[in-house]
């Protein structure tokens, strides 16, 4: 169940929109996309709040690190969709657990080539 609820997570960091984010994103993350570079959490925050969000995304070739018992790597491709554009990536997400829960600390984009 434990590795079930963190994938869940990460859909939901596709597809939810800015409350989300903040709810999860660790107050010192780092993300790093092809087109817009690394973003610290304010710019990460600024994005989504004027970024479309996925309509619905699909994992495969998932793969999950337990570094402790408080850090979790997740590695996947990803392939997005919403309306009529189609993304595919392969990525990681680092998360820590908190007292609140799981918070993510790191994500990293790479495009698949077409």
């Amino acid at each position: 169940m434990f590795d079930e609820d963190l994938w869940k997570l990460e859909k939901q960091f596709w597809t939810e929109g800015s409350g989300f984010f903040k709810d999860h994103l660790a107050p010192d993350a780092l993300m790093v996309f092809e087109k817009t570079g690394i973003m610290t959490t304010s710019a990460i925050l600024d994005a989504v709040e004027h970024a479309p969000r996925w309509d619905r995304v699909e994992f495969t070739e998932n793969r999950l690190c337990h570094c402790s018992d408080d850090v979790v790597v997740l590695g996947y491709r990803a392939a997005g969709h919403r309306g009529d554009e189609d993304y595919q990536c392969y990525c990681s997400s680092s998360y820590v657990r908190k007292s609140g829960g799981w918070e993510m600390v790191q994500h990293q984009q790479c495009a698949v080539a077409a």
